[in-house]
Parts: structure tokens; C-alpha cells; sequence
């Protein structure tokens, strides 16, 4: 391997001269298919093209265009998400194979073609992404119309219907789920323990381990599992276990004693979406490599961690930080200790106790996942299994084996419906804070569609509102001095000063803009209600709208209108909950001082507006202006 120097200043692992990359494209005689090299390492996967009912002329130009997009080049990472891209290829092959006359190259295909795949699909509710991502393909074929190159071009308004999906789980489903999780999870990290535990035991010598004769057979095979992920054979060529080994256990039990099942993982990695709100996919696929900012030294533990997030293209890498943080919940009362890391109420303790209980499958299998587990397969050391499937639950078997079983109306046994994106919903309405996405995504299209909690939701944020506008109107309004003021300022000071309870100087440095905050002038920073006797005050600009010490003049008019637009731009912008939690004040406050006002004064003011003051609005408002 030749080294370079990397953008970072680390030596790059190079190409050796001669070097070419591996074919990816068959297209030779009848042949016609693409091999998927995934992202992250593993089996590659080849797609046939040959199935496509279109001329070999579109099969070809199709598979070309599908390299390019799912290539190294492209934004595709994993062997599941290129699969969903041949399938939508394959779903728009069928549509072309029913016109009439049939198009037989690039140049024939026409925009109605995808008119027509919505018409096919217009059940399925992944329809606005499947027709964003065929056009994003068709982008990549050459030659062809014109025409069709415009409609790809043009955005896809299909608006979602997300509706249809179940919302967040209430409380009561949310405890239990978390709770049988962590039982899960608990009990394979006792399991695992003890049985490592025993096995260096016997491996020190432990006179109490080795002279039982069925403890020391069983730690034999243990040894064998822990080293190589087999267990013993009758010789060294055949596939048939020795007929010992069966006194301690079938297979599966056998090879479970040091490694995790991918029944187990799964609670782990439901833990973690619950805990960060990140989508179940990035946690099924999470790397074991971590770095460890805090150092070792004490203070809060963190681990952070490099996740995916496939369908965000060229952003899909993410950096996350895993933190020992206070709990969301309450932490188990009985402590299951595996090295001192079961700390299932965070997640860093979460991560740490899945690093742990998977690395010596991580060590046999040289993966560099998180997830790595053993499931039957019929053959001795060949059923590890790097990742997780994100439809592990689908088939209502986790819920059952993990004890999460209700009654329907027949009086019929029914598992509880357990989801990863339902869990991961159920962060976003809990804790009101995005992941991975904007605060509008996280307003529009999870908390407001949120099924199960909407209407609770509503009531949350209207209570907040309201909460807040009785704040803003509890305390004096801000005083105003109108342009008749200043001019009877201007010919008795002093006693102008008197009927606004200041000093002439201080009148006088209103006046002038000396005093000038951002929404107001201040009277006298060092009697600030918000800071201790004496100090300067270093209050957010914002609560000048309710301070005593404030003082609003007419030039202040254009700036105040400059703040209230910008605050209702902003409540579009964020989850209803947090703007009404930051803004809802100060919006009341600025509501009520510009009422009033002259409707033709404010009028004036909002075209009067300049950039400078627009700057400073957006400053003031993301906390560029504070003080600490």
C-alpha cells in the first residue's frame, strides 16, 4: 500500500501502481447486471438487469445509470438500500414494457412514463420518495428526450401521506417496552458474565473448576467458542460435532454462552434510539470504533461515534456523541455488573455493554461493528452475523419472547406492535428537540403528525402560551416616550426628566441613542433586575421588552416591528413547543407595544426597516448578543 498525506495531515492509504478497480458492469453478450460493493465492507451483491421486460438497448442504459448512483461515486452505502433502487428501476421497467407502441431506447422514454408509475403506485405510501428516487437515477441515463430530462429536473410535489403511520407510544407501552428491553439486554449480560467469569476461572487453574470433571469438559468447549466461534467436531474434517459436547447443551445454547443472540442486540439498540432519537437504521449498522474526548479523567463519559444516516446522501455521516448523562428514566434497582458498565439509563452505558458482550464475535469475525451476534444456521462457526436487521420486530417475535403480550377484543393472544420508528418518535415528542433533521422537519412532519400525542401536544403548547403572555402582561408594560415627549425635552429637560423618573443626563443620553440597547435604551445598567445589586446587567436584550429600566423612543419603532415579523417566522420554523418555551414572552411583549402604536406609524416602520437592523434582529435572536 502506497502512503499520501491526507486532507487532515494523517498518511492516506494509496492505491499500488497498476492498481484498477474491480468490473462492476457485465454487459457482454445476453448478460446484463451490476455488482454492489457496500459501503461499510461485506458480500457484494449483484443485481441482474436481464429480468427487466425492456429491450437490452434500456436494460443496459438502466444498469449504467444505476452503477452510477449506487457506484462509489454515488449516495448509496448499503447492499438493502441499492436493493430498494432495483426494485423502483424494476417497478418503472414494468410500466415502459405495458406502452404501446413499447419504447425500445432512451431517447423514446417520455415524462407521461412517470405519470404513469404514480398512477401504478398511488397506494403506497413511500410514493413521493420511490418517484424522487427513480428520477434521481434517470437523471444518470444518457441520451435522453429532452423533455423527460425537464420533468426529472422539476421538483416531485407529492405531498407525503404520513398519516397513515402510527405515532408515538404512550407512556404506560413506552415503560413497558424500555423495561423489557432492559431485561433483555440484562439478562444476556449475565449470562455472558457468568459464563466468562468460569471460563477464566478454569483457564487460571482454579482447582474448584478443573477437578469437577463436567465443569471442566464444559469449559473446554467455552475455550473453543471464545477462540474460534466453533464448537468441538468429531475430527478436524468432519461437520458433525462430538458426542460429548451434547451433554452440555445443543448448539445454539453452546455458542449463546459467550455470544449474543441478535434477539438481544435488538433490545439494545431500541434502548439507544429511545435514548438519541436517531433512526433505527444508523444504530443497527453503528461501527464499534469510538473516541473517548473526555479521556478517561473522570467528569461525564462520553463515547463518540461515527453514524449513517443512508438517504441523506452526500450528509449522510454523522458524529455522535454517547453520553453518561442524568437518566431519562429511573435506573434498574438490582445492578447486573459486566466490568462495572451496566448502566442501561444512558447511552454511553448502553453502547460500552454492547462493545463489551460483542467483542469476542467481533474478534473471530474481524467486524468492525457494533452489532455483531450467532443465530443457528445448521453448520458449526459459520452463523455470526455482523448488523441488525431493522425488521427484527416486524414479525411480532421480539415482543412475544420479551413478555410484551396484550389480549385483543376475541380474547386472542397479541404481541405489542414494537417498532424503531415508533420508538424513535416517541424521543422526538418526549424530549421536543431535532435529530439529525431541521426544527421544522421536526415540527411538521413528527410532532404535528404525531397520531397518538397530537392532541396532547396542542394542549401543551397552547398552556405554554398562555403561561407566557400572563408572564409578559404580569409585569409593567414597556414605558414609551412619544415624539411629543422628546420635544418638551428639548425645552425643559430637567423637568421632563423628573416626569420620567431619570436624571437630565440620562434623558439626555436616551435622546442622543447613547443608551441604546437593541429594542430600547436602558436607564441604568447597574440597577438591572436580573443580576445582583451593583452588577452590570448581562441579561438577553430581549428582556429589556419587561424591564423597568427600559425605555422605548420612536426610533425604535422599525427595529421592535424588525423583531416581532422575525419571531413569527421563526414559530413556522420550530416545534411549536420550544418557540413558545423561548419566544412566546417576548412576542406577547412586542405584540403589545406595537398595538399601541399608531397602525400607520408601524406601517411606516416595517418599510423603513434597514438591513443593519435585520442583522441585528437575527443576532439578538440566536444569542449572538448575549452577554454570557
Amino acid at each position: 500500500m502506497v502512503t499520501g498525506r491526507g486532507a487532515a495531515g494523517r498518511p492516506a492509504g494509496l492505491p499500488q501502481p497498476g492498481w484498477e478497480p474491480p468490473q462492476r458492469v457485465f454487459a457482454d453478450g445476453d448478460e446484463c447486471r451490476v455488482r454492489f460493493f457496500p459501503e461499510r465492507g461485506g458480500a457484494t451483491c449483484d443485481f441482474d438487469f436481464a429480468v427487466l421486460p425492456v429491450s437490452r438497448a434500456l436494460r443496459v442504459a438502466m444498469a449504467r445509470a444505476f452503477d452510477a448512483h449506487v457506484g462509489p461515486s454515488g449516495t448509496v452505502g448499503s447492499g438493502h438500500s441499492a436493493g430498494n433502487v432495483f426494485r423502483v428501476l424494476r417497478g418503472f421497467a414494468e410500466v415502459v414494457a405495458a406502452c404501446d407502441p413499447v419504447p425500445l431506447t432512451p431517447v423514446d422514454l417520455q415524462p407521461v412514463l412517470l405519470d404513469r408509475y404514480v398512477l401504478k403506485r398511488k397506494t403506497k405510501t413511500a410514493l413521493p420518495f420511490e418517484v424522487g428516487l427513480l428520477k434521481a437515477v434517470l437523471r444518470r441515463v444518457e441520451g435522453l428526450d429532452p423533455r423527460l430530462v425537464n420533468a426529472l429536473a422539476a421538483p416531485t410535489t407529492l405531498p407525503r401521506r404520513l398519516g397513515c403511520q402510527r405515532g408515538s407510544y404512550p407512556e404506560e407501552e413506552e415503560r413497558r417496552i424500555v423495561q423489557a428491553a432492559r431485561a433483555v439486554l440484562r439478562g444476556a449480560a449475565e449470562r455472558i458474565g457468568g459464563n466468562r467469569e468460569l471460563l477464566e476461572r478454569w483457564r487460571n487453574g482454579d482447582t474448584s473448576v478443573v477437578a469437577d470433571e463436567c465443569q471442566e469438559e464444559y469449559c473446554r468447549v467455552l475455550d473453543l467458542v471464545d477462540r474460534t466461534g466453533e464448537l468441538p467436531r468429531r475430527s478436524r474434517s468432519s461437520s458433525y460435532l462430538a458426542p460429548w459436547v451434547g451433554r452440555h447443551g445443543n448448539r445454539e445454547d453452546l455458542m449463546h454462552a459467550l455470544h449474543p443472540r441478535g434477539f438481544e442486540l435488538a433490545a439494545g439498540a431500541l434502548l439507544l434510539v429511545r435514548m438519541t432519537g436517531h433512526n433505527g437504521s444508523s444504530i443497527c449498522q453503528a461501527p464499534a470504533a469510538h473516541r473517548r474526548p473526555d479521556g478517561f479523567a473522570g467528569g461525564v463519559a462520553t463515547a463518540v461515534v461515527e453514524l449513517v444516516k443512508a438517504r441523506r446522501g452526500t450528509r449522510r455521516f454523522m458524529t455522535v456523541a454517547l453520553s453518561d448523562l442524568p437518566a431519562w428514566a429511573l435506573a434498574p434497582s438490582r445492578q447486573v455488573v459486566l466490568s462495572g458498565r451496566d448502566q442501561l439509563h444512558t447511552p454511553f452505558g448502553v453502547y460500552m455493554l454492547l462493545l463489551e458482550l460483542t467483542a469476542a464475535a467481533r474478534r473471530i469475525t474481524g467486524a468492525d461493528r457494533l452489532m455483531v451476534s450467532w443465530s443457528v444456521t445448521g453448520r458449526p462457526g459459520q452463523g455470526f452475523r455482523v448488523g441488525l436487521r431493522t425488521s427484527i420486530f416486524d414479525d411480532g417475535q421480539w415482543a412475544t419472547a420479551a413478555g410484551l403480550v396484550d389480549r385483543s377484543a376475541a380474547g386472542e393472544p397479541q404481541p405489542l406492535e414494537v417498532t424503531f420508528a415508533r420508538m424513535r418518535k416517541t424521543h422526538l415528542q418526549r424530549e421536543q428537540r431535532p435529530v439529525a433533521h431541521t426544527d421544522a422537519t421536526l415540527a411538521d412532519q413528527y410532532l404535528a403528525r404525531d397520531s397518538t400525542a397530537f392532541g396532547d401536544y396542542q394542549r401543551v403548547v397552547a398552556d405554554v402560551l398562555a403561561e407566557q403572555t400572563r408572564k409578559a402582561r404580569a409585569v409593567a408594560a414597556l414605558t414609551s416616550l412619544s415624539e411629543q415627549d422628546i420635544a418638551r425635552a428639548l425645552r425643559d429637560p430637567r423637568g421632563e426628566a423628573r416626569r420620567h423618573g431619570v436624571s437630565a443626563a440620562v434623558l439626555q443620553r436616551l435622546i442622543s441613542g447613547e443608551a441604546d440597547t437593541v429594542l430600547a435604551g436602558c436607564t441604568d445598567p447597574a440597577s438591572s433586575p436580573f443580576d445582583a445589586a451593583g452588577a452590570s446587567c448581562t441579561a438577553s436584550f430581549l428582556k429589556c421588552l419587561g424591564c423597568p429600566c427600559a425605555r422605548a423612543l420612536p426610533r425604535h419603532l422599525p427595529v421592535q416591528a424588525a423583531a416581532l415579523d422575525a419571531l413569527e417566522q421563526r414559530r413556522a420554523q420550530m416545534a411549536p413547543l420550544g418557540w413558545a418555551r423561548r419566544f412566546g414572552r417576548p412576542h406577547a411583549q412586542l405584540s403589545d407595544l406595537l398595538s399601541q402604536a399608531p397602525a400607520a406609524a408601524v406601517q411606516q416602520a416595517r418599510s423603513a426597516v434597514t438591513d443593519h437592523e435585520r442583522r441585528l434582529v437575527e443576532r439578538l435572536l440566536t444569542g449572538e448578543l448575549d452577554h454570557v
